[in-house]
């Protein structure tokens, strides 16, 4: 049972140090993760049109669940928002890209943000329970 005096508090600089952190680690992760697939679509030379959309949903979800994850153990508390707003920005990150490119916003953009949203809490969930080797 915990005692008033094992309760952490909520530490505002430590909060965006992770969400920072989180974020610039689940960007790498996607840079990584896209060059990886553009290697792979090179190598193959062609790939089926369907198959992009599942492909780019998988990585964000990966890369926002990795920023998640690194933030939350940055900052050891509020595993659940701290993912989430990481996984906001990564989505927001992507969307801004898409439309620097040339993208437009459709309705698969609002399952993006669930989905990277929802990695990224369940990211920082994971990250703020993983515990220490002894």
């Amino acid at each position: 049972m915990k005692t008033e005096g094992s309760k952490k508090s909520f530490d505002l600089s430590v909060m965006i140090k992770g969400l920072i952190i989180g974020t610039v680690v689940g960007a790498a992760a996607l840079f990584l993760l896209t060059m990886v697939c553009v290697g792979a679509v090179i190598k193959m030379e062609t790939v089926p049109y369907g198959a992009v959309a599942p492909i780019v949903m998988v990585i964000s979800c990966i890369g926002a669940f990795l920023g998640g994850y690194s933030g939350a153990r940055v900052s050891k508390q509020n595993g659940l928002l701290l993912g989430a707003v990481s996984g906001t920005l990564l989505f927001l990150i992507m969307l801004l890209t898409g439309i620097l490119s040339g993208g437009v916003i459709g309705t698969g953009s609002l399952l993006r943000f669930l989905l990277a949203a929802t990695a990224g809490s369940l990211g920082g969930i994971a990250g703020v329970n993983k515990r220490k080797k002894k």
